[in-house]
């Protein structure tokens, strides 16, 4: 070999050993598992789940608040926000900035699309389902807005939308077998196309859970004045709906308290799991039924000073994760209760006022306190880290920002916003409360090893034999 072509090889090698190193490099500090969150001033986070490390924020003008939680598919973050009042103004019933639902790229937090075709706030998280997004719209203050949107995933475009008689949506959608699940004083079931409304459900105010043909819901109890004083008009219950026709299936009491709130259901295994809360007793707690008969299989009281409304959360590991917040004391709780007894299996308090619905993925709890994100070991409540802010909306997770889904628990159960994944189960043999845990570079489409030495020594024996290979002779 000539020092012409050995002084080239040698330049090969350290080009591609180079390139090796950058590769690696890159892919070393590249973010994966990601936290995606709503809060106050419009603001929305992508933070690292690993540490909280903040990877990117972004500001939206004119916005109060996210209590939208975010819904990630296919690497676009979608969520809904809150218009900002104007104090200024005379007119107490039209605020400064218009309320939306937003498109971003989950792994920048760029922009892609704004619908701005929504005259009420938006608290529903949306729901992406066969490339369309579904959402719900609140009433504003005047009286203006309330409806059911349903809007192309990859442009934004409006394909059609109910506002009549359709009051405030303030909760998440629930689409399975070609129909939209949603409450606003009543439950409803809509078309997924064109919107047409197949039935509707009164007396049943809880936002609904479908699983396995079957719509999972519950009412607040109903209270007047009797020869004793405050009494109890109609019980608090949990109930299941036949999700073709909308027909009572089965009933069962939550509590016989006069000011009762029931939570909306969460159907794991063949359990229906409700929180309530007792305003009257001041205590809140978590019920179990079957979920075939409703029959109750067990109750927990958790708090006995004035609880809010339980927030639950399921994992597959047999464990419910519940919020409990205080009307009165600034210290919520977050408990870790035995699916199969009820049994509190740790208890870890302290957070602010309030806190979110736990979501759980991989090893961690998520939840915040309209002020901090916290990851919690789920196992033992330990605090991992936590990042001070202004944190208003329940957490999701996705484990590649680049073209993933939200893989945690309020998604895979279908309590909050969902996509697909959930829907193909439900409609097909229901959630059977198996998660898709954080998934391994398989599964997302890579390969543990990245190309690194083993790729450079390929490459230059490659190279080497085709510059010996030129001095042969013919």
């Amino acid at each position: 070999m000539s020092k012409k072509r050995l002084f080239f090889v040698i330049f090969l090698m350290f080009l591609v050993l180079f390139s090796g190193a950058a590769v690696a490099a890159e892919d070393e500090t590249a973010v994966e598992t990601t936290v995606y969150v709503g809060g106050e001033n419009g603001s929305v986070y992508a933070v690292d789940a690993s540490d909280g490390t903040e990877v990117w924020s972004m500001e939206i003008e004119g916005a109060a608040r996210i209590l939208s939680s975010p819904t990630v598919v296919n690497g676009t973050v979608y969520f809904g926000s809150i218009e900002e009042f104007d104090e200024d103004s005379s007119d107490d019933t039209r605020s400064e900035g218009d309320p939306a639902l937003y498109a971003v790229d989950a792994e920048t937090g760029d922009e892609e699309w704004v619908f701005t075709d929504t005259e009420g706030p938006v608290f529903s998280s949306p729901t992406v389902v066969d490339g369309r997004v579904y959402f719900g719209e609140a009433k504003d203050a005047g009286g203006f807005g309330g409806g059911v949107y349903s809007i192309d995933a990859e442009t934004g475009e409006e394909e059609w939308s109910l506002s009549e008689p359709i009051g405030d949506v303030t909760s998440r959608l629930t689409v399975v077998d070609g129909k939209v699940f949603f409450n606003d004083a009543d439950v409803h079931a809509l078309e997924t196309e064109g919107g047409r409304q197949v039935w509707s459900a009164e007396e049943h105010s809880m936002t609904p859970t479908v699983s396995n043909g079957t719509v999972y819901t519950g009412d607040t109890s109903e209270f007047g004045m009797g020869e004793d004083g405050i009494e109890v008009a109609e019980e608090a219950a949990t109930a299941s709906l036949d999700a073709t026709t909308g027909d009572l299936v089965s009933e069962s009491s939550v509590s016989e308290g006069v000011f009762i709130m029931v939570s909306p259901p969460t159907v794991v295994d063949g359990t229906v799991y409700v929180g309530y809360v007792d305003s009257f007793e001041g205590e809140s707690g978590v019920y179990a039924f079957d979920a075939e008969t409703m029959d109750k299989k067990w109750s927990k009281l958790l708090d006995s000073d004035v609880g809010e409304l339980p927030t639950l959360s399921t994992a597959s590991d047999g464990i419910i994760y519940v919020g409990v917040g205080e009307s009165q004391t600034p210290y919520a709780s977050v408990y870790a209760v035995d699916s199969e007894t009820g049994d509190i299996e740790w208890e870890k308090d302290d957070f602010g006022k309030e806190v979110t619905s736990p979501t759980v993925a991989g090893d961690a709890v998520y939840v915040t306190d309209n002020e901090t994100l916290y990851s919690l070991n789920k196992k033992s409540g330990e605090v991992l880290w936590h990042k001070e802010g202004e944190f208003t909306s329940t957490p999701t997770i996705v484990d590649t920002p680049t073209d993933g889904d939200s893989i945690d628990s309020q998604v895979i159960l279908g309590t909050l916003g969902h996509h697909e994944e959930w829907a193909e189960k439900a409609s097909s043999a229901g959630t059977d409360g198996e998660f898709r845990n954080q998934s391994s570079p398989e599964e997302a489409g890579g390969t543990e090893e990245l190309p690194g030495f083993g790729f450079v020594a390929t490459v230059l024996a490659l190279v080497t034999s085709a510059l010996f290979a030129r001095r042969r002779p013919e």
